[in-house]
């Protein structure tokens, strides 16, 4: 009877091996396969960088390349990790221009003001506030690529020795987006601000 209940414990304990084993090659497999499904959501004319599903998109982008850069030696992994970073540039393309557009519909009103006379002063002041609210729209994701470009963990710790800490070679590109990002914005309203001032300028003389 010992010796049964022995056999039967040692049968639990390696199903149970054999399913943590499973579950981490289920996990690991998920690292490679996740391209293509992240490519087609991103060429669905429907994603919205504001949302929910588009942070989602890059945090699994960010997961796979830290995963495949902590491990080299795996077969194709040099493959797959170049397919991960060109989409990762197509998050970036997608969020610069659908921020464009954004951008351009709130200056609208202010490239309309010179054929608006005295309403001037009343759409520049709307086109300021939409200008804001662009801002605030656009907040949560900014914010999600700046935390991206800081060298720190997933977990916060700031420990260059933990896995999920991102490469050079991402946090370069978190970084090089935001300034271009941040550039477009600064261009966008600087002309807003320049056309009000001159109508202004035009006005008093």
């Amino acid at each position: 009877a010992t010796g049964l209940r022995d056999s039967c414990r040692q049968l639990v304990e390696d199903k149970q091996r054999l399913l943590r084993t499973a579950d981490d090659l289920h996990r690991g497999l998920a690292f490679f396969d996740g391209a293509t499904v992240i490519a087609k959501k991103l060429s669905q004319p429907s994603l919205n960088v504001v949302s929910a599903e588009f942070l989602g998109l890059m945090e699994q982008l960010d997961d796979c390349m830290a995963y495949l850069e902590h491990n080299p030696s795996f077969r194709d992994a040099a493959k797959y990790l170049q397919q991960y970073q060109q989409l990762h540039m197509r998050c970036f393309g997608v969020f610069k221009t659908q921020l464009g557009k954004f951008l351009d519909d709130a200056a609208l009103a202010g490239s309309k003001a010179s054929t608006n006379g005295t309403a001037n002063a009343l759409i520049q002041t709307k086109s300021t506030i939409e200008f804001r609210s662009v801002a605030r729209m656009l907040q949560p994701t900014l914010s999600f690529l700046a935390l991206r470009a800081t060298p720190q963990s997933a977990d916060g710790s700031n420990d260059p020795g933990t896995p999920e800490m991102p490469s050079t070679s991402t946090l370069r590109r978190y970084r090089t987006i935001l300034a271009s990002l941040r550039r477009l914005y600064f261009d966008k309203r600087q002309t807003l601000v320049y056309a009000t001032l001159r109508q202004r300028l035009v006005a008093l003389s």
